[in-house]
């Protein structure tokens, strides 16, 4: 997708070609709206401009004369992602037989570069116990049994905690309802 040139508009009153890095920036300077057709080199049907960004992982570039660190977070962190988060990292995150620390929830997308808010907390059984976090996340890779991501802390959504705390309540509530009705039957 790279590669790929776009077309804006239908017809004969098609403009471009464009880049997709074009075609962004111009959706965040407002210049083009989500739901403007747009359609690939080669193809006949159109598709919104708003699901062709979000199918596609957003390039970013980042400002001559930073450190090479610098340089590779501004690659996947936008600059307000960036300015909303600190550089402490969650580290190696592992759980054994559901005990240990998992990320859950995926909130408040970023337009620009598509980082998530995400949950880190301590678990037990699979159940989120104590929030240990909220964290700006980028996936890199995700394999079978391991998910590979870059993330950076930022203030704990307590929002998304209470809804991940009710939710796992729910759930148990309705283990130990069904346990017990098993028990007496």
């Amino acid at each position: 997708m790279g590669s790929t040139r776009y077309y804006v508009g239908s017809g004969d009153h098609a403009k471009g070609p464009y880049t997709l890095q074009q075609l962004r920036e111009a959706v965040q300077e407002t210049a083009l709206a989500p739901s403007v057709l747009v359609r690939a080199e080669g193809e006949t049907e159109g598709r919104p401009l708003g699901q062709l960004l979000t199918a596609a992982p957003p390039v970013l570039r980042a400002p001559a004369g930073l450190s090479e660190e610098e340089q590779a977070l501004r690659r996947v962190f936008c600059e307000p992602c960036l300015a909303s988060s600190t550089s402490q990292s969650p580290g190696n995150m592992m759980s054994i037989n559901g005990i240990g620390r998992s990320f859950y929830g995926n909130a408040e997308k970023c337009p620009r570069c598509g980082a998530t808010v995400r949950v880190l907390w301590f678990i037990l059984g699979m159940f989120p116990v104590l929030p240990l976090g909220s964290y700006r996340c980028r996936q890199a890779s995700q394999e079978l049994f391991r998910e590979r991501f870059i993330a950076r802390l930022t203030h704990t959504r307590w929002p998304q905690v209470f809804t991940h705390w009710a939710v796992a309540l729910t759930i148990c509530s309705a283990l130990y309802v069904a346990i017990l009705y098993a028990l007496h039957r």
